[in-house]
């Protein structure tokens, strides 16, 4: 191989997206603490930090969540709104809402927004009963 072919490589596998991370290092309190994505429930923007949900704690993370999204394993977590990531084995409930909305009920009680931005990506077996973006969506009363 000509010499330019091999750099040509190296960059190609430089520039490649990242394979998806197995954990999270952030910082507390002056510790580093390694938090499993197996325990990562969620994930919400603040700012140019990320919260990180578990079902013992809350982290943060210095980074935007569109980064931290890339990092993710598409196939166990899920945007669903602007502002949230989740893990897509956490949805135990989606409840169509006014102009295309939903509300998505997590297995730790707690709900989330996902945006008709969004919900395109949702998984088909949740998607039913959601609108698609093309259906009239009756106001909720």
């Amino acid at each position: 191989a000509w010499p330019a072919d091999e750099d040509v490589r190296r960059l190609r596998a430089a520039w490649s997206p990242a394979a998806p991370t197995p954990r999270l290092v952030v910082q507390d309190r002056g510790r580093r603490i390694v938090v499993p994505l197996a325990e990562l429930l969620r994930v919400a923007a603040c700012g140019n930090y990320v919260e990180l949900h578990t079902a013992e704690r809350r982290y943060l993370l210095r980074t935007p969540l569109a980064r931290l999204a890339q990092r993710l394993d598409p196939a166990q977590f899920l945007r669903v709104h602007r502002g949230h990531l989740v893990r897509i084995d956490q949805i135990v409930s989606v409840t169509p809402r006014a102009h295309g909305d939903a509300e998505l009920r997590l297995r730790d009680g707690s709900t989330l927004l996902l945006s008709r931005r969004y919900r395109e990506a949702l998984p088909a077996d949740l998607r039913r009963g959601v609108p698609l973006a093309s259906a009239a969506v009756p106001p909720v009363t």
